[in-house]
């Protein structure tokens, strides 16, 4: 699809950068070994499909992914340069829940259950 990327760039202000790409993995029954590779999703750009789009992901705004229902999603995070010298945590949310936990995202780490990921790699 013309103009549009295939990962997010994740910068923490110091010397970190991460890419996170979203791959399609096959919903259709078959066990595949990971990772399970079968191309990127487009990030498209809530504002350029405005008139497509239902008004609260318009509000929102952002980016999104086109997906079928039966689609999954694999999180590949990638250290272009091998240059990453501190740990990233990472919540990932999915309409506005943690997809981890469950429940409302947090701004903060809080002790108990960990509710996020650590990128590049959790030792």
């Amino acid at each position: 699809m013309k103009g549009c990327k295939d990962n997010i760039r994740i910068h923490d202000g110091r010397s970190n950068d991460l890419h996170l790409r979203l791959q399609r993995v096959p919903e259709d029954g078959k066990s595949y070994p990971l990772p399970a590779y079968f191309g990127s999703y487009p990030l498209l750009n809530v504002e350029t499909f405005s008139d497509r789009l239902p008004l609260h992901m318009r509000k929102k705004g952002g980016l999104f992914i086109p997906m079928f229902q039966r689609e999954a999603l694999f999180l590949d995070f990638i250290d272009p340069d091998g240059k990453i010298l501190f740990r990233l945590l990472i919540c990932i949310a999915a309409g506005s829940i943690n997809a981890i936990s469950g429940k409302e995202p947090q701004s903060q780490v809080s002790e108990g259950e960990q509710d996020y990921i650590v990128a590049p790699k959790q030792r």
